[in-house]
């Protein structure tokens, strides 16, 4: 039986990560295994980020063709090849697969991978598709996480896409139905629609992104609303049938039961850590009630030479985030080796719901805080009072500063608006460094540009927003 230096369980974000930061931190090359049952890049370059946000782009623009319409500018003859389109996209994951994954690993000659599935047989082994055995000194599991599919009668007799094999898709829908309005359900909702889809989204809760403000859930509620997707909210899926090709969801809520009938279901429930095959009970490796495993801070798990990072790890990540998984990787890897690492701090982690226009937010809502507290201290402004919106054509958008009154700390920033993905940082460095409502004031900001909505918030603590010229301080 072959042993290793170090074992990595999974080539996605964290296990690349992960594989990378050993390789710097260490003099001499030691002998790498990874073993990853999916493809190299994992959920990421595959079938996540990165092919959605290009369907976006592309339905973003087709609804955008004449925005500058009252300045002289109108787009006539356009044409939407939608198997194209998809076609385009495969070979997008392709190219950057290619580059950013396997070609990297082909240039690592201490490291040897193997395409199949890891289980543990004891707690230093483990064993590949059933067959060869290898130990590991020490081992790293990065395993990710996979579409939930929720427990609805009869969903078992039908076709239905996830947000991972959605991707195959070869024509283009009639009516979809997504079930769940987290991130992804409401990114891939907003592009269907765009793209001449009728679609039904079904949420047990009142309204999608709970974790950011309830008035800015609202407000891309509405928005998207009026690109043609229809919400269901405090409703949940009772069965599911098909007859004649077309799929049947009876709904059932406060209001009664009724019928839809479409013609593409869309799983968006969530995801859940892959976990459940690894036999980690064998390698004396503990999981929570959800099937997370339980790590400290150093992302090792309850066996001293394991380590778990990414999606599978129980950490308390404000989403499954490829940019958070990274950072683990990056623990674990000091970790392992022996280096003290940094240690992430949870809270300044930045959250974007790619929509358009994009939501994004980090640290604490005004709830939180007041749960915290007692009390929260926080304005809200337009995104319309920027002279940025009216010269994007786009008035939609609102940003809110949540702070602690009694210590005039930011807690928290939640961004929806154009661009929002790009700005959001700044909150997070407010929040990690601990700035003050005074010092978002103070930053000076470029002009026009969209993230002057941060300072705004601040300014809104001592002025009236709507009656500032436009570069005030």
């Amino acid at each position: 039986m072959r042993e290793f230096d170090y074992i990595i369980i999974g080539a996605g974000a964290a296990g690349f990560s992960s594989l990378i930061k050993i390789n710097e931190l260490t003099k001499d090359k030691p002998e790498i295994l990874m073993v990853s049952k999916g493809p190299l890049g994992g959920t990421c370059v595959n079938t996540g980020c990165v092919p959605s946000k290009a369907l976006i782009e592309v339905a973003k623009h087709l609804k955008k063709l004449n925005i500058f319409e009252d300045r002289g500018l109108k787009i006539t003859g356009y044409n939407m090849e939608f198997q194209r389109l998809f076609e385009s996209i495969r070979d997008l994951t392709s190219r950057l697969r290619k580059s950013k994954y396997e070609d990297i690993l082909n240039e690592m000659d201490n490291v040897e991978f193997i395409q199949g599935e890891a289980r543990f047989i004891d707690k230093d082994t483990i064993e590949v598709n059933n067959g060869r055995k290898f130990k590991g000194k020490k081992i790293l599991i990065a395993t990710g996480s996979r579409p939930n599919i929720p427990n609805i009668p009869g969903i078992e007799k039908i076709d239905y896409y996830t947000t991972e094999d959605i991707w195959t898709m070869e024509g283009k829908p009639t009516q979809m139905a997504v079930i769940g309005s987290g991130a992804i359900g409401l990114e891939l909702s907003q592009a269907f629609a765009r793209l001449g889809v009728d679609v039904h989204v079904i949420e047990v809760l009142d309204r999608p992104i709970p974790t950011t403000e309830p008035e800015i859930s609202r407000m891309l509620t509405d928005i998207l609303r009026r690109d043609g997707v229809k919400f269901y909210f405090k409703t949940r899926v009772k069965e599911i049938h098909s007859k004649n090709g077309e799929i049947i969801l009876k709904l059932i809520s406060h209001s009664g039961e009724h019928e839809i009938t479409v013609d593409t279901l869309l799983i968006a429930a969530g995801r859940r850590p892959n976990s459940d095959r690894l036999n980690l009970e064998r390698a004396g490796v503990e999981v929570d009630s959800r099937g997370f495993i339980k790590v400290d801070n150093k992302m090792k798990t309850t066996n001293p030479n394991i380590y778990a990072a990414g999606d599978v790890a129980g950490t308390p990540k404000p989403a499954m985030l490829e940019t958070i998984a990274a950072r683990e990787g990056v623990v674990a890897a000091s970790s392992m080796i022996g280096v003290e690492p940094e240690t992430i701090d949870y809270n300044s982690i930045p959250v974007v719901v790619f929509t358009d226009p994009e939501l994004a937010f980090v640290g604490l809502t005004e709830e939180k805080v007041m749960e915290s507290v007692g009390a929260c201290a926080c304005r809200g402004v337009q995104f319309s009072l920027m002279p940025k919106s009216q010269i994007l054509n786009i008035e939609d958008g609102y940003a809110k500063l949540v702070i602690d009154p009694y210590t005039g700390t930011v807690k928290g920033l939640h961004v929806l608006a154009p661009y929002a993905s790009e700005l959001i940082i700044q909150g997070s460095l407010y929040i990690r460094h601990e700035y003050r409502v005074e010092d978002v004031i103070n930053l000076i900001q470029v002009f026009p540009t969209v993230s002057e909505i941060v300072k705004a918030t601040g300014q809104a603590f001592i002025r009236r927003v709507d009656k500032m010229p436009c570069c005030v301080e």
